[in-house]
């Protein structure tokens, strides 16, 4: 229980500091009047709480993003295991949080250009991964071979 918690309050605070850093960016560089916490559609509609939705959204990212690295603590799994359980965790629940954002409508066009970019930034990300892996395993190997 300790840990569901703890992964609950770590997620929730990595995604709320990442979504309020990427609102107050993009605020700057679509130099807008106001502080815009996420798309100005949602921020319309939702004028009074748009800031507190907004922090529960990215809350809810940071715990679903947190609660999918369990994953690969799952060593008798493959890392290709891993991988695909871990984006189809991740692409499955973040979606319907995107469109709760007001990041794009649900509709077949965008749902579309959404799932193309998720995929290429996932696998732009699971590559640095896997070369600071590699890089810590080599590491790792010649701090080995020095103590033998």
């Amino acid at each position: 229980m300790k840990k569901i918690i703890r992964l609950v309050i770590t997620g929730g605070i990595i995604g709320s500091f990442i979504g309020f850093n990427i609102a107050i960016f993009c605020s700057l560089f679509f130099k807008t009047a106001y502080f815009v916490p996420s798309s100005l559609y949602f921020v319309l509609g939702h004028s009074p709480f748009a800031v507190l939705i907004s922090e529960l959204l990215w809350i809810l990212i940071g715990v679903v993003f947190a609660a999918a690295n369990r994953v690969f603590s799952i060593e008798r799994w493959s890392i290709t295991r891993q991988t695909i359980t871990h984006f189809l965790i991740t692409y499955i629940l973040f979606t319907p949080i995107a469109v709760a954002c007001g990041w794009f409508p649900l509709n077949f066009h965008y749902l579309f250009w959404f799932t193309v970019e998720f995929i290429a930034i996932y696998i732009i990300i699971w590559f640095g991964c896997m070369i600071k892996t590699k890089y810590k395993i080599n590491k790792l190997n010649e701090t080995l071979k020095q103590n033998k």
